[in-house]
């Protein structure tokens, strides 16, 4: 485990997982994650259906600022099996009566 950022996980049936930030070049590997995911994992988490991320989006989710956007992967034996995300937006006019942005948070867990 070379990266200075990364922590090794050990969970509780003894599987080791390496948690880190996401990097540009996880994009390959987030395509195949999102390809392993069961039809059901995809419309819950886009609210349609969505066989394949388009390059514009594993563009989005691979390339964070760590500041308003930022992403976490585990990765298993060299397989990545899981991303948790957040991404701030700010506040338009049309919404922004209570807060000066909004934060999304979503994770997403190998399930094929």
């Amino acid at each position: 485990m070379a990266d200075p950022s990364a922590d090794e996980v050990l969970l509780r049936d003894g599987t080791r997982l390496v948690v880190r930030p996401i990097r540009a070049d996880d994009a390959d590997a987030l395509v195949a994650l999102h390809a392993r995911l069961s039809s059901d994992t995809i419309y819950r988490r886009y609210f349609g259906v969505r066989p394949h991320l388009s390059p514009a989006e594993v563009a989005r989710f691979t390339q964070v600022d760590g500041h308003a956007r930022f992403a976490l992967v585990a990765v298993r034996d060299a397989l990545l099996v899981a991303v948790a995300r957040y991404e701030s937006r700010p506040a338009t006019a049309a919404r922004s009566s209570l807060s000066s942005s909004t934060t999304r948070c979503t994770i997403r867990v190998s399930d094929g």
